[in-house]
């Protein structure tokens, strides 16, 4: 499954930006129905994948996917997507759980701020609703300027 999911992800790479908006739409639509687990394995694949491109295409990745999230779900999709990239990261060793990260903060950055609210603010709330102790394992991987954006 992974090298298919790896040949996706390449192919998706190199696609005009309004083709990667609707196949990621797509994709994120099909994460929200499925059962969590799954949801979770086949984000964790997609993470993995993702990372096996140069930085400027996971970024444009990372930066479409962030404002597809904002511009195409509710708040109760948006927060179970949002959620179960969390969990996914979780499961990812440390090296690449910080470069997920790090290409996100990069990306939101570039999202126009619409999408910036809507993405910080579902992530404040499931930062607010983690237990302590998984709380402060995420902070500890934050960037400080987001983690200022979560907690202030």
């Amino acid at each position: 499954m992974s090298a298919a999911i790896e040949s996706m992800v390449k192919m998706l790479a190199q696609l005009p930006e309004q083709q990667q908006r609707e196949m990621i739409k797509t994709r994120l639509a099909t994460f929200a129905e499925m059962p969590d687990e799954e949801r979770v394995n086949s984000m964790k694949a997609m993470a993995a994948a993702l990372q096996k491109l140069d930085q400027g295409s996971q970024r444009k990745l990372t930066y479409v996917r962030l404002e597809a999230l904002a511009e195409n779900f509710d708040e109760g999709t948006r927060k179970k997507l949002m959620g179960t990239h969390i969990q996914a990261l979780m499961g990812l060793p440390k090296e690449q759980m910080m470069a997920d990260v790090s290409t996100m903060v990069s990306a939101m950055s570039q999202c126009h701020e619409a999408c910036r609210k809507k993405n910080m603010g579902t992530m404040k709330e499931l930062m607010t609703e983690m237990p302590a102790e998984k709380r402060g394992m995420m902070m500890q991987i934050l960037p400080p300027e987001v983690r200022e954006m979560l907690m202030g």
